[in-house]
């Protein structure tokens, strides 16, 4: 919750920073578009990147790369009573994702809706790659049927969402959606082979 009350006040600021007077251009789709993406998910969070290129009038089709991080099911982040940084108890797991996406945006409502606020849809599809190091995977080396080795996958998968964009002055916009990210494995990642989850997905860009 709190990395999502910084990035909020990071697109707030940035915003105030770029006047707000100054009108976007009718057909934002003939232009590039390319930022930054902060992913808060149903088990863990992660960041990434997009550029996209117009495809058809108010469609954007590109290309987009994300790194998540999982967290346990039972796994729990406390403020240590000795020390500054917080302790993490009960992680078994250390899984992380890394997936590449084609990805398709159309806008929805283009002749109806103020240019300010761009309502839309969105699609992916791509590689995943998934990876774990248990705590102790160094301490096991061998399997031993209990989960405690390095396991590791690649998989096909995607993501539908749907989401608005906010401009922020002439050339930036900042995007808010909510997509459901779709990650089988034909093995097991940590504690499940299926790492498909919603997710709400902050994406700072800029028109080029």
């Amino acid at each position: 919750m709190k990395s999502v009350k910084i990035v909020l006040a990071l697109f707030v600021m940035i915003s105030l920073l770029h006047p707000q007077d100054e009108e976007w251009e009718e057909d934002l789709s003939s232009y590039r578009q390319g930022g930054a993406v902060f992913t808060m998910a149903e088990t863990g969070s992660g960041f990434g990147g997009f550029i996209t290129w117009p495809l058809l009038r108010n469609m954007q089709f590109g290309t987009a790369m994300d790194f998540l991080f999982i967290r346990d099911s039972k796994e729990i982040t406390v403020q240590s009573l000795y020390s500054y940084y917080p302790v993490t108890i009960n992680k078994v797991n250390n899984v992380y994702l890394m997936d590449l996406f084609l990805i398709g945006k159309k806008r929805l409502f283009a002749e109806s809706m103020d240019e300010s606020f761009r309502p839309f849809v969105s699609a992916a599809f791509g590689i995943v790659y998934g990876i774990n190091h248990p705590e102790d995977w160094a301490k096991r080396p061998e399997p031993d049927g209990l989960g405690k080795t390095n396991q590791s996958d690649l998989t096909l998968g995607g993501f539908l969402g749907t989401g608005i964009d906010i401009k922020a002055g002439t050339t930036y916009f900042f995007s808010i959606r909510v997509q459901y990210r779709i990650m089988p494995f034909s093995t097991t990642i940590g504690e499940t082979n299926n790492h498909s989850m919603i997710e709400l997905r902050f994406e700072l860009g800029k028109l080029f």
